[in-house]
């Protein structure tokens, strides 16, 4: 999957055999199926996009438009603001201190935060921001 930065996913399978994509209700209805590079009709049963006989080691490929869509929602009794590219959250409102509580930016790769050495008073967890510049703005 290239999610947050593509819509794409791709199956590529060991042998030969029936591969089958979940169809998601936010990829819409423009679907583009290719198989090997090739543009390639599929059938669609049960919400699956469905690829009959693919060959060993030929790649599947399901594309669709990748949207952006803000959502505000209440999380354990807090407001809270995020910005979704198809199934990934790529930006989250409030950040949460001392760490922010989402890091994923799309067009970047994911970066996981290291704390500093020093430790927080008999928990043997150490807390510190991240450095990790916003791609979105949305308002605070």
């Amino acid at each position: 999957m290239d999610y947050p930065n593509a819509g794409r996913i791709s199956v590529t399978p060991k042998r030969e055999c029936t591969v089958a994509i979940r169809i998601q209700p936010w990829m819409g209805r423009t679907l583009e199926a290719k198989v090997a590079g090739r543009k390639r009709a599929m059938k669609v049963e049960g919400g699956l996009a469905v690829f009959e006989n693919v060959p060993a080691g030929k790649t599947v490929e399901l594309l669709h438009p990748l949207r952006t869509k803000k959502v505000r929602e209440v999380a354990r009794g807090r407001m809270f603001t995020g910005v979704w590219r198809g199934p990934d959250v790529v930006y989250l409102l409030p950040h949460g201190k001392p760490l922010r509580l989402y890091q994923r930016i799309a067009g970047k790769k994911k970066v996981y935060p290291k704390a500093k050495k020093q430790k927080t008073a008999g928990t043997g967890f150490t807390a510190a921001p991240t450095q990790q510049k916003d791609k979105y703005t949305v308002g605070h």
